[in-house]
């Protein structure tokens, strides 16, 4: 979105991963809960053990930015460079492509109510 700060637009591309996660969660049958590592950390990791391997890497990738969204969010407005919010897009648009072919393969009746976005729709 235009006119977003970097913070901005880092956490609206984190959340889009989150919530990409999450929906690998809700269609296995599970729901998060707060825990050690917290609900994110916890969500990453139930997305990687459930999805397919795609969606396992990504999890684990996604793991690795959980950091800079704490920055974002909570930092100072020079703590978070551009080229993380570039790591973060690339990432969370990979993890978006893999975790809707997990969701299509096993739910088919979503594919006429889901579409594929490009990766470059996150830039």
């Amino acid at each position: 979105m235009a006119g977003l700060s970097l913070a901005g637009a880092f956490v609206h591309v984190y959340q889009a991963g989150f919530r990409a996660a999450a929906a690998v969660m809700r269609a296995a049958g599970y729901r998060p809960r707060s825990g050690v590592g917290g609900h994110h950390y916890l969500t990453f990791y139930a997305a990687a053990a459930l999805g397919d391997e795609m969606v396992e890497r990504g999890a684990d990738m996604l793991q690795d930015i959980r950091g800079d969204r704490h920055l974002a969010l909570y930092g100072a407005d020079d703590e978070l460079d551009p080229e993380e919010l570039d790591r973060a897009r690339a990432r969370v648009g990979k993890f978006l492509g893999s975790v809707y072919d997990w969701l299509i393969a096993q739910r088919p009746s979503l594919a006429s109510r889901l579409r594929r976005l490009p990766p470059a729709s996150l830039g």
